[in-house]
């Protein structure tokens, strides 16, 4: 087994050591909650630690950054952790799927979906896009158990209006304080925040880890472990060599 530091010793101990092979691990969080740079971290980690190991960085949304990767790496081994990622940038779910064919036969320990559910919600809604996502997870699960990998996959969280509010929303019922009873309703209270197509990413997850901003401006950032549950959470933050411990 393969544990990899996340750069974080706090967020380390949440998750028993850190990211494992053998296991899906899920983090998901709002946009800025510093999934994408925890992801660069882990790969960091990984391959200044494993001489001989590489990387799979799979780029849904166009976010991978070389030169966030090297500020990251030590200074002698800027190049050589650089050249030992393989980035690929499917621009449709179909694309994705044929990747993660391919990653089948690739060596990498570490194989990274940055965001395994982005192409996939430019889809019309449906089973079938259901179907597609619990087949690509379970083809991941699959693969991280029978060739002792770590795969690392990220999820968005989007805003949605609750089922039972819909005729209080189209009543006018909740109004903004602020404004005249004849202007914009106030959705502030049956606008619910919910990561995206989460029953059908979570029944494939092993592990799955919430982050979420507690202060923009200083850059700290809150991570608790969902699944399994954990009561615990933990601070973090994000400089110039990645996810550390809030001093």
């Amino acid at each position: 087994m393969i544990i990899i530091s996340t750069g974080s010793s706090q967020v380390d101990r949440l998750l028993s050591g850190g990211i494992r092979s053998g296991l899906i691990t899920e983090i998901y969080g709002d946009s800025g909650s510093g999934k994408t740079q925890f992801c660069f971290s882990l790969c960091v980690n990984f391959l200044k630690n494993n001489q001989n190991q590489t990387a799979i960085f799979v780029d849904t949304q166009g976010t991978f950054r070389p030169e966030r990767i090297s500020q990251m790496s030590p200074q002698d081994k800027k190049e050589d952790i650089l050249n030992r990622i393989s980035v690929y940038r499917p621009l449709s779910s179909k694309s994705q799927l044929e990747i993660a064919e391919r990653i089948k036969k690739s060596s990498s320990k570490l194989i990274i979906f940055d965001s395994l559910t982005y192409l996939f919600s430019n889809e019309p809604q449906g089973y079938r896009r259901h179907l597609s996502i619990r087949y690509h997870l379970h083809e991941l699960a699959l693969l991280a158990i029978t060739s002792d990998r770590a795969i690392v996959v990220t999820n968005m969280i989007r805003n949605i209006v609750q089922k039972e509010d819909i005729t209080t929303i189209t009543s006018g019922k909740y109004k903004n304080p602020y404004q005249s009873t004849n202007t914009a309703t106030d959705y502030s209270n049956i606008i619910k925040k919910q990561e995206f197509m989460k029953t059908s990413v979570s029944i494939y997850s092993h592990i799955k880890l919430k982050l979420e901003i507690i202060n923009q401006d200083q850059i700290l950032f809150n991570a608790s472990l969902v699944q399994p549950r954990n009561p615990r959470h933990v601070l973090f933050t994000i400089t110039g060599d990645g996810i550390n411990d809030v001093i």
